[in-house]
């Protein structure tokens, strides 16, 4: 089990900012390391796409149960947004290694405090 606890428990953030927070782990199997990404995918009609936007690695020294802390950069966008024909979508990701274990958590990144809409 995977669990993404985000300081201060906001689920909004302006492009730039530090996005922090806490992976609690649970693990079935030992685990080195727990990797933490920001990534945005879109959603709708058409292809999808997928891009990482920042990265933090938490070793777990092979321990299957701790906690471990994570630092994110937000980047100047694309900013959070849903349209008719297709919506960005922003979530912090994390898993171990050989990814059987994965834990999602949306969030919005936007210059407004909330999710564009088009």
């Amino acid at each position: 089990m995977l669990k993404i606890i985000l300081k201060d428990t906001r689920k909004c953030f302006q492009p730039f900012e530090v996005i922090e927070g806490t992976v609690k782990y649970n693990l079935n199997r030992p685990s080195s390391e727990i990797t933490v990404d920001l990534v945005w995918t879109t959603m709708g009609k058409g292809t999808t796409d997928d891009y990482r936007a920042d990265s933090s690695v938490i070793s777990t020294g092979g321990s299957t149960r701790g906690k471990g802390k994570f630092r994110l950069n937000a980047p100047a966008g694309p900013y959070s947004f849903s349209g008719k024909l297709v919506s960005v979508i922003w979530m912090i990701s994390c898993g171990t290694e050989s990814d059987t274990e994965i834990e999602e958590k949306e969030i919005i990144i936007s210059p407004i405090g909330s999710e564009l809409v088009v």
